[in-house]
């Protein structure tokens, strides 16, 4: 799928009226059609993320997502040392890597970011962004045999 985004991820564009880095797509299906919501960095910490949604008409890049990745399949399967099934949902830029925002059906609904190549197949051995609210425990659980290298426990 043909994702369409202002920018490449970490370069600035404008959004609410400001130039600002963008780090972030995520992408929804309705049955009007596509609509996509654009996150970019503020740089202040008690509100870090902005956000613009549109149908992506005119903007002048995109990335190409695999289309395998956006329904439901075993995380696992696909290289992502998650356990459960789950699809891809977007994809988050953060400390200068790319990471594809997982949509965990089986852990709750639960939204982790597993470092990506641009096409949102997972980097073997790469970073993983838990969500916030997730202790070890939880971590844990969803995590298969990979020893917890590069864990943090916040999400963008």
């Amino acid at each position: 799928m043909i994702i369409p985004i202002p920018c490449k991820l970490g370069e600035k564009a404008l959004c609410n009226g400001r130039m600002l880095v963008f780090c972030g797509v995520d992408w929804f299906r309705w049955s009007s059609g596509m609509e996509y919501t654009y996150f970019f960095e503020t740089g202040d910490s008690w509100h870090e993320a902005n956000f613009c949604t549109g149908d992506g008409a005119g903007m002048s890049k995109y990335i190409e997502v695999d289309n395998t990745l956006l329904s439901s399949f075993v995380l696992r399967e696909k290289g992502f040392p998650l356990r459960g099934e789950g699809y891809v949902e977007g994809f988050r830029f953060k400390n200068g890597r790319t990471y594809a925002h997982i949509l965990c059906e089986t852990f709750y609904f639960s939204h982790h970011c597993v470092e990506s190549d641009e096409k949102g197949h997972c980097v073997p051995g790469g970073d993983i962004i838990f969500q916030r609210n997730w202790n070890e425990k939880q971590i844990d659980a969803i995590l298969s045999k990979r020893g917890g290298k590069g864990r943090e426990n916040n999400i963008s």
